[in-house]
């Protein structure tokens, strides 16, 4: 996932400036030509971590995932900003799961994706490789769920010979 983040990154500024004319939608519309048909909606973004003494932020690739109803932060990925991670835990002391995946915790979160910034929301955080098997540059470092994606119109057209995401939320 790695090697795609600067290809990402050329090919999202172009995207952006050829959304529109008008400065202000084209502020609040997320546009990304995959160039090809995916079936992965793979985005770069930056994520913003609250802590006590301030703000810190780093650069991620991750997975729009309308599966999801939250957005969930890898652990690895959370360990490597230093995230103040609130452990959640069923009445007999062992992480909640859903879907077979495991949540060690919530943490506060906000995304800069292209141009759009989200507010800050609860994040859970999960280990998406538990087994240990994968390379974490074989792991996302998040996945957008709904909770951000429900926000707005979110399209993804397959048409012709190519994948093309638009998001134009309402925050």
């Amino acid at each position: 996932m790695r090697q795609e983040k600067e290809a990402l990154d050329n090919r999202l500024d172009s995207e952006r400036k050829s959304v529109c004319n008008d400065e202000e939608v084209a502020r609040k519309t997320f546009r990304f030509n995959y160039g090809e048909i995916v079936n992965q909606l793979v985005v770069a973004a930056t994520v913003t971590a609250s802590k006590p003494w301030g703000e810190e932020q780093m650069q991620g690739i991750g997975i729009w995932d309308t599966g999801a109803t939250d957005t969930v932060i890898g652990k690895h990925f959370a360990d490597k900003m230093g995230m103040m991670v609130t452990p959640r835990m069923d009445s007999d002391g062992n992480p909640l799961t859903a879907n077979d995946v495991r949540y060690i915790g919530t943490t506060t979160v906000k995304m800069l994706i292209g141009s759009i910034q989200t507010p800050y929301l609860l994040a859970r955080v999960s280990d998406f490789d538990p087994s240990g098997e994968r390379q974490e540059s074989e792991l996302p470092d998040f996945m957008i769920g709904m909770d951000i994606i429900c926000h707005g119109r979110f399209t993804v057209d397959s048409t012709g010979d190519e994948t093309v995401l638009t998001f134009e939320p309402d925050f």
